[in-house]
């Protein structure tokens, strides 16, 4: 059960609360990257509240927040290095996908998940109610790529003088690896909680 919680604060601070802006200043600063990884470490913390007595859940959403920092890290050396990738983002989510799993393993081998995920809400253990909210995190990123990124796109054209070829293409693209990559870690979640 904790690698889900874990696995729905991963993709609400790496899609939903990860606006432009915040893209832009990671590619400028490890100072964007390190506030990045800490709204990823504040959800962690959230999704697992009745877990925190426990030295454990801190040690290991730490552990996750430093692969974290250090993935992103080395993925915008990377892009800065060559032209961006839509391999760099699958590596970069495999990396995040796998220290999920382990990190929730770890914690479920303690058997920290059953002594305290016992004493939450009765809503918190809803799978319908994840799934919702699963949904409704892809569907605020789909609309985000489908009718924000092209305008983005076009300025960043337009501010580099630069014709930005065939933007739908584009799109279509990141949507597509974007569902490509959601539907993992929504199978996981389902696969999980059974």
């Amino acid at each position: 059960m904790i690698t889900i919680y874990l696995i729905i604060a991963h993709l609400l601070a790496d899609f939903t609360l990860q606006p432009s802006k915040l893209i832009h200043f990671k590619s400028k600063s490890a100072k964007g990257v390190l506030i990045h990884v800490m709204i990823f470490a504040i959800l962690a913390l959230a999704m697992l509240s009745t877990c925190l007595i426990h030295w454990e859940t801190w040690a290991v959403i730490g552990g996750i927040s430093i692969v974290h920092f250090f993935t992103d890290q080395a993925k915008i050396n990377l892009e800065l290095k060559h032209d961006r990738s839509y391999f760099h983002f699958i590596a970069d989510q495999a990396v995040h996908y796998n220290s999920l799993l382990i990190g929730g393993y770890i914690l479920d081998k303690l058997d920290i998940g059953i002594v305290c995920l016992n004493f939450g809400n009765p809503a918190y253990h809803d799978l319908t109610i994840w799934i919702l909210l699963l949904i409704g995190i892809f569907i605020i990123y789909a609309i985000n790529i489908i009718f924000v990124q092209p305008a983005e796109l076009n300025s960043y054209g337009h501010k580099h003088k630069k014709k930005i070829e065939n933007p739908t293409e584009i799109i279509i693209k990141k949507l597509l690896i974007f569902s490509l990559v959601y539907s993992v870690y929504v199978g996981t979640v389902i696969v999980l909680f059974r």
